[in-house]
């Protein structure tokens, strides 16, 4: 039987009986798929769309309707849009400079990102080892061929 993906992927695709959309790695959802007939008549419980909620949506839609949530608010009281009144200079300066703070934590948190990525850094010593074995393959091709090599 030709079955589908609960999400519409890998429409056509044979899958064996009762084996998880998930395992072809087309959603990642794992939901079980009917023994028989086509699925795309009766999606799994866990993979029916719904209305749009958080769930729904990707890392980067997610991200996007956050980072314009704190902008709404940030444009309502730095341009007083709202009926607002600031309880110290203190709090009023740090509303008139959050976009630069906010760059600034940014930057500071992708630093950080990048210093730990590098210091966890896997070496993968069995890929290096076949490298250096088609390199010194390729070399000796590159020999019998009439290349030179300085070092």
């Amino acid at each position: 039987a030709y079955r589908e993906c609960c999400c519409g992927r890998r429409k056509g695709q044979q899958l064996a009986p009762g084996r998880a959309h998930g395992d072809l790695g087309s959603c990642g959802r794992g939901a079980p798929l009917p023994e028989e007939g086509p699925t795309w008549k009766r999606r799994p419980r866990a993979c029916q769309r719904g209305g749009v909620g958080m769930a729904a949506l990707t890392r980067a839609a997610r991200v996007l309707f956050v980072i314009s949530a704190v902008a709404a608010v940030w444009a309502a009281l730095a341009f007083d849009r709202v009926d607002w009144t600031a309880p110290s200079p203190e709090v009023r300066h740090a509303v008139d400079w959050f976009p630069v703070y906010a760059v600034l934590g940014f930057g500071f948190y992708s630093l950080l990102q990048i210093i730990y990525n590098v210091a966890t850094f896997n070496d993968c010593k069995d890929a290096a080892a076949e490298l250096d074995e088609e390199v010194k393959e390729a070399k000796a091709d590159l020999r019998k061929k009439g290349f030179e090599f300085s070092s």
